[in-house]
């Protein structure tokens, strides 16, 4: 009798051994995955990083390679150089006219989700007359609800033009256009506090200033202008 109950006692203290064991290997597994878990999270904020790092420098790549000036490239401090260098030495490559004579009022806003301009706005008389920025073919030509009437115009080289607020338009969609050409009349149509030009250009899918590339507008800028 006293045989049996000490193999019985054995026998439990093994079977608590082997669930404490069991226990403790689950919560290392559920530790485990938490960590595996974690890290894939931030591999892929990591990677979300790295793309858009490279798609940055991708674009500047593929500016540089077009004037052949990939060097200028090792130190990314001097984008803003270089751009404005690569636009002055090609000046019948990219958008350089002034589509309309006058003051920029306000500027590019990038930082400010609910505040965010994407172009300048230069202040003109209303029905002036709003000239090509360069030549190129008509690809939009509508109505936006804040900007109004709007014309797009694809560039060579992957530039793009938007020219909004518009009273009349003489272009349409698909035609073939040359610079300084008149497009149409400055308006007030959309969300305006009077007659204006909203002016923006773009390479490709990314936004540049144009008072960093038309003398004019660097010239005539008293909007409040972030260093």
């Amino acid at each position: 009798m006293a045989s049996e109950s000490n193999e019985y006692n054995r026998s439990f203290r093994v079977s608590s051994i082997a669930i404490w064991f069991l226990v403790l290997f689950e919560i290392f597994l559920i530790v485990l995955s938490a960590i595996t878990i974690k890290n894939a999270f931030d591999k892929d904020s990591m990677l979300y990083e790295i793309i858009n790092l490279r798609s940055y420098k991708n674009h500047m790549t593929g500016i540089a390679n077009d004037v052949g000036a990939l060097a200028i490239l090792d130190s990314l401090k001097y984008n803003d150089k270089f751009l404005i260098n690569y636009f002055e030495e090609n000046k019948k490559i990219y958008p350089k006219v002034a589509p309309v004579s006058g003051y920029v009022s306000q500027g590019l806003i990038l930082d400010d989700i609910e505040k965010k301009h994407f172009g300048i706005d230069v202040v003109a008389s209303k029905k002036e007359k709003v000239l090509s920025a360069a030549e190129g073919m008509v690809v939009f030509n509508g109505i936006d609800s804040e900007l109004g009437k709007v014309l797009v115009i694809s560039h060579p080289n992957d530039f793009y033009t938007l020219y909004g607020h518009l009273d009349t338009i003489f272009v349409d969609n698909r035609e073939i256009i040359n610079a300084n050409s008149v497009i149409a009349l400055v308006g007030t149509t959309g969300v305006t506090s009077g007659p204006h030009l909203h002016f923006e250009i773009w390479k490709g899918n990314e936004l540049i200033d144009p008072r960093d590339v038309i003398e004019e507008y660097r010239r005539k800028d008293v909007s409040i202008r972030k260093q």
